[in-house]
């Protein structure tokens, strides 16, 4: 799966070693999530949390963030 062909997903960016890659259709999170795992190598999931930036008052102030690692790396 490309999931930047399907238009899934926004990215992906990297900072600092670190991956981001925004979804922007939430029915697909699963998708993504599998494509992490089995493509990427992600396999632990460290944390999930939500941001709601009420700033914003239109569709897309709230966001979910999945911060995941490679096990191996995380636990070194």
């Amino acid at each position: 799966m490309s999931s930047n062909s399907k238009g899934i997903v926004s990215g992906p960016m990297e900072f600092r070693g670190e991956l981001t890659l925004c979804v922007s259709n939430a029915s697909r999170i699963a998708e993504v999530c599998q494509f992490a795992k089995s493509e990427l190598g992600f396999d632990y999931l460290v944390d999930l949390t939500t941001i709601d930036n009420e700033t914003r008052r239109r569709a897309g102030r709230r966001c979910i963030i999945f911060t995941a690692r490679t096990f191996s790396t995380f636990a070194s």
